[in-house]
């Protein structure tokens, strides 16, 4: 027979509750604050209620501050007042402050400067501006800030023919780590237009109308075919165009072809960056300097492209001599 003393009863009584336990049901007891029993292992306190934000409001300005176009993207026209036909030269990848062929790049911008009736539309990467990469920055000869004054100075060699202006992802770089868009800023100051990733240029030349489309990076791009991706991107993109330029792959390509009834012209400029490790490294060709070009004439639509813009020029001056003959 076990004889139970009076002591194990009142400890089978008043078994001790756990600190967990203590601050749960002061929790339930009280609204806004709980402080644990005498011996717990902590106390919790709120001096305020922990209340989550008013959805309907926070919806409310999300709403009113929705963008109503996709940032980065630009829709501009261009009209064209010169009588002859004229040339929209695709200028991209400079990478001034790299292993450029610089002779070329000066003697390209003063052709299209001193050259009636032809524009450049310049697609990015005009800095090599390596800040995403320290070891490429300290490494170089010319820092960023020395690389986008020289830009600069690049631009002016066109005089006034720069149309309009996009940024590639060199570019962006600096936008991404610091939060400046300096492709932005050179533009503004020059008048030019900008379209950080993408533009979209109606170009009227009395009553002739072309759609130019231009972007740095694509998507469904090929090994195989330099032109897949612009192809992919008129029969799937938002808009249709008559020309389309992406740039970035430092191959220069043209091709036309047939959709919804018209010839369309797809294009890759090549850079002036000839010598690049990083590209040699992973298997790519050494880069050419090329400027696909575009001649549009006036009244009646019809474009003819070109694989660079010393060609086409010639046949430029030919044409605007005929069709001024004419007149």
């Amino acid at each position: 027979m076990i004889k139970k003393t009076k002591t194990a009863k009142k400890t089978a009584k008043k078994k001790p509750k756990s600190a967990v336990e203590t601050v749960r049901r002061r929790s339930a007891t009280r609204s806004h604050s709980s402080r644990g029993a005498k011996g717990a292992a902590f106390t919790v306190e709120a001096a305020q209620p922990c209340s989550p934000p008013d959805g309907k409001k926070v919806w409310s300005g999300l709403e009113s501050a929705a963008p109503q176009d996709v940032p980065g993207r630009l829709k501009s026209s261009v009209d064209v007042h010169d009588p002859l036909p004229v040339a929209f030269a695709f200028v991209s990848d400079q990478h001034v402050g790299g292993a450029c062929d610089y002779k070329r790049m000066r003697e390209d911008a003063e052709l299209i400067a001193s050259t009636p009736g032809v524009f450049a539309v310049l697609g990015g990467d005009g800095c090599d501006n390596h800040v995403k990469h320290w070891a490429a920055v300290l490494a170089s000869n010319v820092l960023p800030d020395e690389q986008v004054s020289a830009f600069e100075h690049y631009l002016d060699m066109f005089g006034e023919k720069v149309v309009a202006m996009i940024s590639g992802n060199h570019d962006l770089w600096t936008l991404e780590r610091a939060g400046v868009d300096v492709v932005r800023r050179i533009a503004a100051r020059r008048g030019l237009l900008y379209g950080q990733h993408e533009h979209r240029i109606l170009l009227r030349h009395h009553g002739a109308e072309y759609r130019l489309w231009i972007r740095h990076k694509g998507r469904f791009n090929s090994g195989f075919n330099s032109t897949h991706s612009h192809k992919q991107h008129w029969r799937t993109g938002e808009h249709a165009w008559d020309v389309g330029c992406i740039c970035h792959l430092h191959e220069a390509a043209l091709e036309p072809f047939w959709a919804h009834g018209e010839v369309r012209w797809a294009c890759r400029p090549g850079s002036y960056l000839v010598r690049d490790p990083y590209a040699e490294s992973i298997g790519f060709n050494a880069a050419v300097p090329s400027c696909p070009t575009f001649v549009f004439y006036p009244t009646k639509k019809r474009v003819v492209g070109f694989l660079d813009v010393r060609e086409a020029l010639v046949y430029l001056r030919e044409a605007r001599h005929e069709k001024g003959a004419k007149r």
